[in-house]
């Protein structure tokens, strides 16, 4: 009972911070977005690399390829004189394991599957390059759910296998953050780069969650206000600029709730990923 009650307190939150912070911040504006005039189907696929660790983790764990799929809603449009502004609303599914990965399987390390899906918010300011090129630095995190199965070596000490035995068997809360390099030949054709990383939780403490999560939100919402007053006064150099200040803010955050989950709370530590991947989309 008590994990239902955390669960729907999550589910709660989520809504919350969906429908409060402003857009271009760490999360979307109101649902009603996507039924918006000028927004457009999308579809993206790619391959990357995914890298697990856990602080507390004494043995190693395989490098993953990951597949994953996005379907959602996308905004270009132009933004004052000489930028273009993108907007993205989306779900995804991904699949990680090391039957995938490109690199030789490590037999004294553990081998993960996971499956993981959730909801992403995702936008950023670009450069038009021509009449069909752009290229657009862009932000983006999401709310995930991960499924996650092993295959243990011989020998993994009980303290490792008690760490494992916390995240299978069950779909497992967490969110992403993603700093994106695309590449649009056309409306409806782009490249792209990207890293990701990512927390997993063993269980929700539910208000320290609340706590973490919104400090994180509101730095990111405060420092996406700052990146605009930046970008109007200079287009040239603003959105690489707060591309790069998205990113570092992340970073950090992300390194504070690799020790603890949920900074600046007393918390345990979390699974975390670390990604790298390309994508191609089409946009309809």
């Amino acid at each position: 009972m008590h994990c239902g009650r955390s669960l729907l307190g999550v589910i709660v939150a989520v809504v919350f911070f969906a429908g409060s912070l402003p857009a271009q911040s760490y999360g979307p504006t109101h649902a009603r977005w996507v039924l918006r005039a000028g927004n457009r189907p999308f579809l993206q696929g790619g391959y990357g690399l995914d890298r697990l660790e856990h602080r507390q983790f004494a043995g190693s764990f395989s490098d993953l390829g990951t597949i994953h799929l996005t379907l959602g809603y996308s905004e270009l449009r132009p933004y004052r004189s000489n930028l273009l502004s993108l907007e993205e609303r989306s779900a995804f599914g991904v699949y990680s394991g090391t039957g995938i990965s490109w690199q030789d399987a490590d037999s004294a390390a553990v081998d993960a599957t996971l499956w993981q899906i959730g909801i992403a918010f995702k936008g950023g300011y670009g450069y038009p390059v021509g009449a069909d090129l752009a290229i657009i630095p862009a932000f983006g995190s999401s709310f995930d759910i991960t499924s996650i199965s092993t295959t243990r070596p011989a020998g993994l000490s009980a303290v490792d296998s008690s760490i494992l035995d916390r995240y299978e068997g069950s779909f497992r809360f967490g969110h992403t953050a993603e700093a994106e390099l695309r590449f649009e030949f056309s409306r409806s054709f782009s490249l792209s780069g990207a890293y990701q990383l990512s927390v997993v939780y063993p269980r929700v403490v539910f208000w320290k969650w609340v706590g973490s999560y919104g400090l994180a939100a509101v730095s990111m919402g405060v420092l996406s206000q700052f990146s605009l007053e930046i970008i109007r006064s200079s287009p040239a150099l603003g959105p690489i600029i707060t591309w790069l200040l998205k990113g570092a803010l992340a970073y950090g955050i992300y390194a504070l709730w690799r020790d603890e989950m949920h900074w600046p709370f007393k918390s345990e530590k979390p699974l975390t990923l670390e990604t790298f991947k390309l994508g191609v989309s089409f946009t309809f």
